[in-house]
């Protein structure tokens, strides 16, 4: 996941703790452990992003030259991303109205 995705899940108010410790900054940098640093962002994994997405999540499916699209009942589903965890991070902000 990139910076730009992981900040538009923190300003859409998804935690920014959770299993594992991996935070990104504006430059790419990936730092593995908690930092007070207000640039660094969280990275969730998949499955916090399926748990926060709650019963708007239907199901993950991967399409044509192996992107990824998430699917919800509420609606037909994200664009194709080239990992699982951009596709389940886009529908959690299309369910959460971002």
């Amino acid at each position: 996941m990139n910076y730009d995705l992981a900040k538009k899940l923190k300003e859409a108010g998804l935690e920014q703790d959770g299993e594992q410790e991996l935070y990104i900054f504006p430059d790419g940098r990936q730092q593995d452990y908690y930092t007070t640093d207000h640039e660094a962002v969280y990275v969730p994994t998949l499955s916090e992003l399926i748990e926060a997405c709650e019963d708007g999540f239907w199901s993950l499916e991967r399409g044509v030259g192996n992107k990824w699209v998430a699917l919800s009942k509420h609606m037909y589903g994200t664009p194709f991303f080239d990992s699982a965890t951009e596709a389940v991070a886009n529908l959690w902000l299309v369910l959460n109205n971002h």
